[in-house]
């Protein structure tokens, strides 16, 4: 890191623009002052730490179109100044909660079209109080929860097509939580503007293969209810047979205690009287 501008880069002002230039490596010039990096179409495989970090007055960093892995272990380098952060087609795996968690200040995250993302942990935007963007389109998940997304109160825009939906019941609490924040409350203006929403669809089930989500709430609906009144009856029948089978048990057990008790036994003391009046009357022949 330096103060003068890397000789395969164009750099103006606070701006460092070294797009598709074949890199590998963070240029060690990069003026110490740099506000905005672009390092799209390149070929970096991870993000160098120190590089990052030095840069205290970094706000934009674009990221995007490389061969970058950054795995549930790896968290990105710590940027304090960092608010608008691009991972888009790259090779990213699951979030968790320690990837973005040395970003405080973030408002802008894309990490779409990445095909290996399969997972984002309900709690991996806890850090990120600010954020008001997040674009997670054209990934692999198939299931996104509401723990995800509610806590974040500054959120203004959300872009989540192109992922191969499971809409099954818990998918279904999320539909119905962007439908509500979409809307708004009252004279609240919506709080959440999805973009592209009738492009949202589902995976799975099969019998909604392909329905845009908000279209395919109503079956899941039915389908859920219904599962849940099954799955209700079935407790029941499993409670009636156990205290059916108990009853019966306990039953049986009292019937068992009242016969050995109550029995008629002959006892010893009757046996001694009758050996005595045996013996009176054989004194008296």
């Amino acid at each position: 890191m330096g103060w003068s501008c890397p000789p395969e880069c164009i750099c103006i002002n606070m701006k460092v623009d070294c797009h598709s230039k074949g890199l590998d490596l963070v240029p060690d010039s990069v003026p110490l002052t740099t506000r905005e990096l672009i390092l799209t179409n390149n070929y970096f495989k991870d993000i160098p730490p120190l590089e990052i970090t030095y840069l205290h007055e970094l706000v934009y960093l674009d990221f995007s179109h490389n061969l970058i892995e950054l795995n549930g272990e790896e968290s990105f380098p710590a940027a304090e100044k960092l608010a608008y952060l691009d991972l888009s087609h790259n090779r990213l795996t699951d979030i968790l909660p320690k990837t973005f968690s040395e970003l405080p200040r973030l408002v802008f995250l894309n990490i779409s079209s990445n095909p290996m993302i399969k997972k984002i942990h309900e709690d991996a935007f806890v850090p990120l109080t600010l954020l008001r963007y997040i674009d997670v389109s054209f990934c692999s998940l198939d299931i996104l929860t509401v723990q995800t997304l509610d806590h974040l109160r500054n959120l203004h825009t959300l872009a989540i097509k192109g992922n191969p939906w499971d809409c099954n019941c818990t998918f279904l609490e999320v539909s119905n939580w962007l439908r509500q924040t979409m809307r708004g409350h009252g004279n609240l203006k919506p709080r959440i503007k999805l973009l592209d929403h009738d492009e949202i669809t589902c995976k799975k089930p099969p019998k909604v293969e392909g329905w845009p989500i908000f279209k395919a709430e109503e079956e899941v609906h039915h389908d859920c209810l219904l599962h849940v009144a099954i799955a209700d009856l079935l407790v029941l029948g499993v409670i009636t047979f156990c205290i059916f089978i108990g009853g019966t048990v306990v039953a049986g057990l009292i019937g068992m205690t009242t016969v050995i008790y109550h029995h008629p036994v002959m006892k010893v003391g009757d046996e001694s009287d009758d050996d005595d009046e045996y013996k009176i009357y054989s004194s008296n022949i």
